[in-house]
């Protein structure tokens, strides 16, 4: 008989891993901290927005928020599951996987780049000089972020029309949510929502670099290739800190 081994055997309730949050079959189970120890209850979350929201709402508290965040990041890999394997008709293998990932890539930005405008529009609002500062530094990120979208595109389609508007649509996320976020939420700001923001930012950028772009950059590109893409990606951002600094 095999026996299973857990790090958290016996350990207190809110030490065990699937009491904090917990990934299985599309969904993410928060333990309520607003509410435990009076109740044992689970929030329930099955989009990337509803993590952040739970977040937000302080529902995971305490070291909550990071495990929550990669729980998210599972939820964000679930996007590639839904698109074909082989899109476009007539493209060869190399094609149709430069195609694939300019899709990926893309939506992931607009899941991206939704909160990111949010950030920089209540940034400007708390603080003018913040503001442009934060505005200068996602304008200098979005290079690199319209490239990674227009490159493969472009390559798979050969049409710059269809890239050059992938690369936009992507961008003009970030003043929708922006605008979708005045509008929703106004003066209502808190700083949990900030916060929430700023997690799942993390969760889609960290997921979308491992799992997309760096692959196809070291497969398209071979090693030295993506080793200095890798560097100069470093050196912008950089620039964009000390922007913000």
């Amino acid at each position: 008989m095999t026996t299973t081994f857990r790090a958290d055997e016996g350990l207190a309730f809110l030490l065990q891993y699937e009491n904090v949050a917990w990934y299985d079959a599309g969904e993410v189970r928060i333990l309520d901290r607003r509410v435990y120890p009076a109740k044992t209850e689970f929030v329930t979350c099955r989009t990337h927005g509803e993590v952040a929201q739970a977040i937000r709402d302080m529902v995971t508290q305490s070291a909550g928020p990071y495990t929550a965040a990669a729980m998210g990041m599972a939820l964000a890999a679930l996007l590639e599951r839904c698109l074909p394997e082989q899109p476009g008709r007539g493209l060869d293998e190399r094609r149709a996987g430069a195609l694939r990932s300019a899709l990926i890539t893309g939506a992931a930005l607009v899941l991206h780049n939704l909160p990111e405008g949010v950030l920089t529009l209540f940034a400007g609002a708390a603080d003018s000089a913040l503001g442009l500062r934060m505005a200068l530094a996602v304008a200098l990120h979005n290079l690199p972020e319209g490239l990674a979208v227009a490159l493969p595109l472009y390559y798979a389609t050969g049409s710059r029309r269809q890239a050059v508007g992938a690369a936009f649509a992507s961008g003009l996320a970030e003043p929708v949510g922006a605008v979708l976020a005045y509008a929703l939420v106004g003066g209502r700001l808190r700083p949990g929502f900030l916060n929430g923001l700023l997690v799942l930012v993390a969760g889609v950028m960290v997921w979308v670099s491992l799992a997309q772009l760096v692959p196809t950059a070291l497969a398209f590109g071979g090693r030295r290739a993506g080793a200095a893409g890798f560097g100069a990606g470093v050196a912008v951002m950089a620039i964009g800190i000390a922007l913000l600094s």
